[in-house]
């Protein structure tokens, strides 16, 4: 809860500031989020998918290593351990390369996320130096909206609200 009313009072800061010193700049905070979520949206379909066979490959798992465990006694007295041990092996790797497409996923949506978060801070930043060369913007308020800026973008990163974004 705290982090959701920190959030919610720096971006009001945020845009109330903007708004008076550098009413062009609002775009570019909205246009990070909107790309956070196109992003999101174009790998979810992947996603699905992936998380489909991560789940079907854990369910197989299980079931060989229940039915395997039960059946211990037969495979042993008649020394079917090898054929089981390979079977095993192979539903395992099975189940390690669906673990690794899943978390390769997870990392392709946290570079979107990052590319988009700090993108949005550079090119708030670049904004805010040409409004200062141009005389539009002081470098006094340049500093605080690039700080209350950066400061919104790393707080939403780190916060749980990410989450629904996944």
């Amino acid at each position: 809860m705290p982090t959701l009313i920190k959030l919610s009072l720096t971006g009001l800061l945020l845009i109330i500031f903007i708004i008076i010193w550098q009413p062009l700049a609002i775009f570019i905070p909205f246009l990070s989020i909107i790309l956070i979520g196109l992003g999101m949206m174009a790998l979810a379909k992947h996603g699905d998918k992936e998380n489909a066979r991560y789940i079907n490959s854990f369910v197989h798992m299980g079931e060989r290593f229940l039915d395997d465990f039960f059946e211990m006694n037969a495979i042993i007295m008649y020394r079917r351990d090898r054929a089981f041990s390979a079977d095993f092996h192979r539903d395992s790797e099975n189940f390690r390369k669906r673990t690794m497409a899943v978390l390769a996923y997870q990392l392709q949506t946290l570079n979107i996320l990052d590319f988009a978060i700090y993108g949005g801070i550079g090119a708030f930043a670049l904004f805010l130096s040409f409004g200062t060369a141009q005389g539009n913007l002081s470098v006094v308020q340049a500093i605080i909206l690039f700080v209350l800026d950066a400061d919104w973008f790393i707080e939403f990163r780190k916060s749980d609200l990410i989450v629904s974004f996944m």
